[in-house]
Parts: structure tokens; C-alpha cells; sequence
């Protein structure tokens, strides 16, 4: 959580001072060789237990970087001494201009950029087909849909598959129906 407020500070107050982010980095590399060497010399291993994983701090860290865009613009268009010519509702209008043009930036990144690589999607697919066909006691001449019953949510609703920037090769064996996104061995 410490490194996330330090994260959080850098983008925030980062084009302020951009001396700063030099500095957060020899401080971060120090932290993290500390804690490696504290984790495999000197503590004891941990019991396995389960938890919900640290998938909630995607979200935290995406409002930070909505944040940090909006407080580094505010700081720039408010506090730089070239604007000072400029009334108060121009430096608003200007401001409201360059932030909706940085978070359309960011959508843009965002949305055209996956955040999983082709083939790891190509592994889940080919796992929700599998566990699909097994838990649900489908024939295998039966179709995905005709097993699928209505208390059983698809696993990965959500996924979309991208079709990647570069021509990817798929392991021997394995096909892909980019029509259906049906991934089956040949």
C-alpha cells in the first residue's frame, strides 16, 4: 500500500517536480531488493490460505491514473507563471479541453491495447471449452450452447478476443475459428 500512495504522489505532483520520479525510482529499486532479500534470508514461509487476490488493485490503481491525469493538468494550467495572461474562464476552458483530450487519450490506449496476451486468450478459451464439455457431460458431437445449463454462467462472459497486431503461432495441433472463437485440437 506504501507504494501505491508513493505512485500516487509521483503522478499527482509529478510535472511539478519531475526530479522526483528520478528519485522514487532509486528508492523503489532499493525497497524491492530490501524486501527480496528479507523474503528469502530472514522470514519464514507463510501458511497457504485463499484470498480474494490483488485484482481489486487494478481498479485503485486506474482511479489513481484518472486521477493523477486531471490533478497534473489542473497543476499545469492553474499554477504555470506563462499562463498568468490568461483570465480564469479561459484557463478553465483550456483545462477542460486538455483534460477530455487526455482521458480520450487514455480510453483510446485502453481499449486498443489488450491486457492479455493472445495466446493466454486462446488458454482460456480452449479451458472454458474443456470445462464446459466436462463438468456439464456434453457429447461430443453436441455444440457448446446445447450443454450450457441455465444455472451455469459462462466462465469468461466478459472476454473478448482480439485478434493480435502480429500473426501468432498457435502450438501444433491447434486451430482456431476466428468466426465461432472456437480453439480445438486437429
Amino acid at each position: 500500500m506504501g507504494m501505491v500512495i508513493q505512485l500516487g504522489f509521483l503522478m499527482f505532483f509529478g510535472a511539478i517536480a519531475p526530479g522526483i520520479s528520478g528519485i522514487m525510482f532509486v528508492a523503489w529499486a532499493i525497497q524491492l531488493k530490501t524486501w527480496a532479500w528479507k523474503l528469502t534470508n530472514s522470514c519464514k514461509r507463510t501458511l497457504p490460505r485463499f484470498s480474494d487476490g490483488i485484482g481489486q488493485w487494478n481498479n485503485v490503481m486506474s482511479v489513481v491514473g484518472y486521477c493523477g491525469i486531471v490533478v497534473t493538468i489542473a497543476v499545469a494550467v492553474f499554477g504555470l507563471e506563462a499562463l498568468n495572461d490568461m483570465s480564469i474562464s479561459e484557463k478553465a476552458v483550456l483545462f477542460c479541453l486538455a483534460e477530455h483530450s487526455a482521458l480520450g487519450l487514455r480510453y483510446l490506449c485502453n481499449t486498443c491495447i489488450s491486457d492479455t496476451d493472445f495466446v493466454i486468450g486462446l488458454l482460456k478459451l480452449r479451458a472454458s471449452y474443456v470445462s464446459t464439455r466436462l463438468l456439464l457431460g456434453a457429447h461430443p458431437d453436441s455444440t457448446v450452447e446445447e450443454a450450457k445449463v441455465s444455472h451455469v454462467q459462462d466462465p469468461l462472459p466478459a472476454y473478448q478476443l482480439k485478434t493480435p497486431a502480429k500473426t501468432t503461432q498457435l502450438p501444433e495441433g491447434m486451430e482456431l475459428d476466428l468466426d465461432t472463437k472456437d480453439l480445438s485440437m486437429v
